[in-house]
């Protein structure tokens, strides 16, 4: 069985590296990633919208139907593999109950 992983994991975005950039170039694909990471996040957690964050990945430059088709792909593959999760997280797609 594979290492534990966040149930975030599987919708998450890489990191864009180039052997171009310069230092201002890693920074700004940094906070992008930051970006687009929240976005998805909040999608996950039912507190932002799909359109919204596919909106942003092509803005980003990320084609939005090859990343939906990764993440196909990753959560076939959490199944297929019987990745666990982390115990302390909430689950794919279950927002943690507010008390």
């Amino acid at each position: 069985m594979a290492d534990a992983l966040s149930p975030l994991d599987p919708f998450l975005t890489a990191l864009r590296a180039d052997p171009d950039f310069n230092r201002s170039d890693e920074r700004n694909e940094l906070e992008s990633a930051l970006v687009r990471d929240a976005l998805i996040t909040d999608l996950i957690t039912g507190q932002g919208y799909l359109d919204t964050t596919l909106d942003c990945l092509a803005e980003q430059g990320i084609d939005p139907d090859a990343w939906l088709g990764a993440v196909v792909n990753n959560i076939e593959h959490v199944i297929d593999a019987g990745v666990r999760f982390d115990r302390h997280e909430t689950g794919l797609f279950l927002p943690a109950v507010i008390h």
